[in-house]
């Protein structure tokens, strides 16, 4: 099952092997996405969680250019994955059609709201599967950081 990890360096990872994503501005696009998974993100968010108030001049066709080269990325991981990944244009905006707990942003806050259950043992609490630790990937290429002007303070923010 493919993952995306926005805690720390933004990758994908499948197979337990992490995927070059390519420079940080498309990282940073994939964690504007990844944020929002399973939901719609418009045009003009993204626009601002990657650029803030600093876009390039043709910053629509810009966008664009990354979610198309983000879309092959996913497409090429599917076939070795057989998990569909995909980014869908939708009016107005773009789509990562994942579940959201294939983010580990998002897996992290159902387990910490899990873990505030009072009701819960320590081990429940904690989780079987996340007693031991998660296994880091073997790193096949570097993944560039995800930090553009409109993530960084979105990432402190959350």
């Amino acid at each position: 099952m493919v993952q995306f990890r926005l805690l720390g360096p933004v990758e994908v990872v499948a197979r337990g092997q992490t995927i070059e994503v390519g420079p940080p501005q498309r990282c940073t696009v994939l964690a504007a996405l990844a944020v929002d998974a399973g939901r719609q993100v418009t045009a003009e968010t993204l626009i601002d969680r990657i650029w803030d108030d600093r876009p390039p001049e043709r910053v629509r066709r810009a966008l664009h250019a990354h979610v198309t080269r983000l879309r092959r990325l996913l497409e090429q991981v599917d076939t070795v994955e057989h998990t569909p990944s995909r980014l869908l244009r939708r009016s107005g905006g773009y789509l990562l059609d994942v579940e959201p707990e294939r983010v580990d942003l998002h897996l992290f806050r159902r387990l910490l709201e899990h873990s505030r259950d009072p009701g819960r043992t320590d081990t429940e609490r904690v989780g079987p599967d996340r007693a031991v630790g998660r296994p880091h990937p073997t790193r096949v290429a570097p993944a560039a950081s995800g930090r553009g002007p409109g993530m960084g303070a979105r990432r402190t923010a959350d």
